[in-house]
């Protein structure tokens, strides 16, 4: 994992709440992600887990730096422009699913998000749905506050699910297919599965929220991307941006974290800092806000406005996922068929 004697004493935390603050840090050379070392250190499981794991998540690109993290940026990039260009049948896909349906809950948001899922990486909907747990395990890591998380449980699931991305057939075009062809490394192709996993069913939560709470009445004088765009800068997927600032020796002087929601609160214009900034800025903006509009098109279709009965279960959780422990039921307007 490396040494931490420069971490051996407390480190100052840096909030940052302002946008010109996090510009001027994230464009910085000394304030780096590669910051494993230092955060995984906190955790008292098995170090060889820990290690094994640290390793598989440094080659991610939020936690590189350097040539590699350039060279797989852009490669991911490029791997973005077929799904792209795909969204538009998303719309057919999504309107084909709520067709038969009178009553919306939150089980439909996830059978749309692994509709969106499949879509997009080239995966038969069965194969999904068994692969989807493993998944979950990796991505468990990023919601545990705990520092005796068991590390040995995703470390298995990415023993499963480097087999997996190594041996299926995954559609021509999808996401998975166009990176391996680019010879991205199988970490990085799990990082494409799982990451976009929890993160892309709060943002279909949120639409269906914001639908349920009069959406049209609140953005009616707007279009559906600004609408996508305004959501995804008030209640964006992820709360914060992690980062450390070292010396010209590699030790850490202090850590930042960039609170995501507050930057965007000073923002009117697109999704703020919801997908990042400067040389870690997410690759898959573009592709999530252009299915989030294939999405609300047809929910608007299918549920408008009024008349409309929404059903609020459950307390929002303040931070980063507003809508994590909701439940939901959306009706259709009586005069609809």
């Amino acid at each position: 994992m490396g040494s931490c004697s420069s971490t051996s004493k407390p480190l100052e935390r840096e909030e940052v709440t302002s946008v010109a603050a996090a510009v001027k840090y994230l464009q910085r050379r000394d304030v780096s992600a590669d910051q494993l070392h230092y955060s995984l250190r906190k955790y008292t499981g098995d170090p060889t887990e820990v290690a094994q794991f640290g390793a598989f998540l440094r080659r991610w690109p939020m936690y590189s730096e350097g040539q590699t993290h350039k060279d797989t940026k852009r490669a991911i990039m490029a791997c973005m422009a077929k799904p792209h260009e795909g969204t538009p049948c998303l719309g057919a896909l999504f309107r084909d699913y709520l067709d038969p349906l009178q009553v919306i809950d939150d089980s439909d948001l996830v059978a749309m998000n692994n509709i969106w899922q499949c879509t997009v990486m080239g995966i038969e909907p069965e194969v999904y749905e068994a692969v989807a747990p493993s998944l979950d395990k990796v991505t468990s890591f990023f919601s545990t506050y705990s520092a005796d998380f068991d590390f040995s449980i995703p470390n298995a699931a990415i023993g499963e699910l480097r087999q997996f991305v190594g041996d299926y057939s995954f559609a021509d075009g999808s996401l998975i297919a166009e990176g391996r062809s680019r010879g991205l490394h199988e970490d990085v192709l799990i990082n494409l599965l799982a990451d976009p996993r929890p993160s892309m069913l709060h943002c279909i939560r949120l639409l269906v929220h914001h639908l349920g709470v009069g959406l049209c009445d609140m953005h009616q004088n707007i279009s559906a991307r600004e609408t996508v765009e305004v959501l995804l800068r008030d209640y964006p997927p992820f709360g914060s941006i992690h980062r450390i600032i070292q010396d010209s020796e590699g030790a850490i002087e202090k850590t930042l974290r960039v609170d995501i929601r507050r930057c965007n609160a000073e923002s009117s214009g697109h999704t703020g800092m919801t997908f990042g900034f400067g040389r870690h800025i997410c690759p898959g903006g573009s592709l999530v806000s252009g299915s989030l509009v294939q999405l609300l098109n047809v929910l608007l279709e299918k549920c408008p406005a009024r008349p409309i009965s929404y059903i609020w279960e459950g307390v929002p959780c303040v931070r980063s996922n507003p809508l994590r422990r909701q439940r939901l039921v959306l009706r259709r307007s009586s005069d609809q068929s």
